[in-house]
């Protein structure tokens, strides 16, 4: 799954490297802005679904009849979705030109397709979670694969045709994961669907229970890892705009390896119920903070190299801040498996306190540093927001884990 996981994610980040050559720094900027825009709408309007979803289908594994609670709580959410769907869309025709003048930016039309797009990844996502939930792997990683070839036709294509309008492009480059839903629908097993949607209202505040803390970390995701690009663009100029996403692209291929692994991780920790495997879990994850610091290490000297190979000698200027935002890519591998814990753990407020902790380091920090120092200042941030994540995991995984061997001690005596 991870091997899989990590192929799609590694084709996409390729697509979107040949896309950043073939455009250079400045267009680039608009593409990525989009670009950064459509991940972070994608991760507050999904409102922590698909961890809930997760979390609430974990116990039902272990009822006989455990497929047709599992196609209700799909079907619910389904609902759930196309909801909010219908409201992004909204939002995007009503907002997408003002946000335009807010950013500095000279396209709301691709502004719009990220409202647009985002819907489209959403949907994307719940599928794959769907998928992942019931151990269907293989073709979660198939959904992943085929889309990301996809995009890397796309890209090539590009290349050799030579189109740079960047409107085209990104509507084009974003419409591909719908073709790929076609492999979720072929193998789903015939007692789980989707459709048709259905309202129940003490499913619905189950799921709000997990969802109101989740959401918040789920969010984070996006506005950690793309707002800093928005208030680049913001702040600064398109070239430096287009070289920071550049450097972004490349940070990517770090930060795939983290979410991929989480992928797995939190699904599989879902099922432990017991201190014993916890603490089994634990001792695994050790080789996983190893492998983080010793990637770094090893990459430190490749800094100009993976910058000529890739983007090209036009983004050479984003070499000083590269390193920073590596670390911050390898700082976050380590916290993975450390946050999986609490998909075990009935602490839903730690989500929503270290989510709501990065976004404000992220926020405050961007406002504050970016117009001061320029790349440097975004690219600090970024890597304090990482540091926070780990240190607070820590933290309260140590205090939650200690919780549980008291309960469990005291269900012994």
């Amino acid at each position: 799954m991870v091997g899989g996981s990590l192929f799609a994610g590694v084709f996409t980040a390729a697509a979107l490297i040949l896309i950043s050559r073939h455009l250079g720094p400045v267009l680039f900027a608009e593409f990525t802005v989009g670009y950064s825009l459509m991940v972070i709408i994608t991760k507050i309007q999904s409102l922590g679904l698909n961890v809930a979803l997760q979390k609430i289908a974990g116990p039902y594994f272990h009822h006989p009849d455990w497929e047709k609670q599992i196609s209700k709580l799909i079907k619910v959410s389904s609902r759930i979705n196309a909801l909010i769907i219908l409201a992004s869309i909204s939002i995007g025709l009503l907002f997408a030109y003002p946000l335009s003048l807010i950013l500095n930016f000279t396209s709301p039309v691709i502004l719009f397709g990220s409202f647009l797009f985002a819907s489209v990844i959403m949907v994307f996502e719940f599928g794959t979670t769907i998928l992942q939930m019931i151990h269907q792997f293989s073709t979660s990683v198939l959904m992943l694969v085929t889309q990301s070839v996809l995009k890397l036709g796309v890209a090539l294509i590009v290349q050799v045709l030579g189109f740079d309008s960047v409107t085209f492009l990104f509507y084009v480059f974003y419409a591909v994961p719908i073709f790929s839903m076609a492999v979720l629908f072929k193998s789903l097993p015939k007692n789980i669907q989707i459709l048709p949607v259905e309202h129940d209202a003490a499913l619905e505040q189950k799921l709000w229970r997990v969802m109101k803390h989740s959401m918040v970390l789920v969010a984070t995701v996006g506005i950690i890892d793309y707002l800093d690009i928005l208030l680049v663009q913001k702040f600064t100029t398109p070239f430096e705009t287009g070289i920071y996403g550049g450097m972004a692209q490349l940070t990517t291929a770090v930060t795939l390896v983290g979410y991929s692994l989480a992928a797995v991780l939190d699904a599989r920790v879902a099922r432990y119920y017991h201190l014993e495997q916890l603490h089994s879990f634990l001792k695994k994850s050790l080789s996983i903070v190893v492998a983080a610091a010793v990637g770094f290490i090893v990459y430190l000297p490749l800094t100009h190299l993976s910058i000529r190979l890739t983007l090209g000698a036009q983004y050479f200027a984003g070499e000083p801040f590269l390193p920073w935002l590596m670390l911050s890519g390898f700082i976050f591998i380590a916290s993975v498996p450390f946050s999986a814990l609490f998909y075990s753990l009935d602490h839903p407020k730690y989500f929503s306190l270290s989510g709501f902790g990065q976004i404000l380091i992220t926020v405050v920090g961007g406002v504050v540093f970016i117009p001061q120092f320029g790349l440097a200042g975004a690219a600090w941030v970024k890597l304090a927001t990482r540091l926070f994540l780990l240190v607070f995991t820590l933290g309260f995984a140590a205090y939650a884990i200690k919780r549980r061997a008291v309960e469990e001690a005291a269900i012994i005596v």
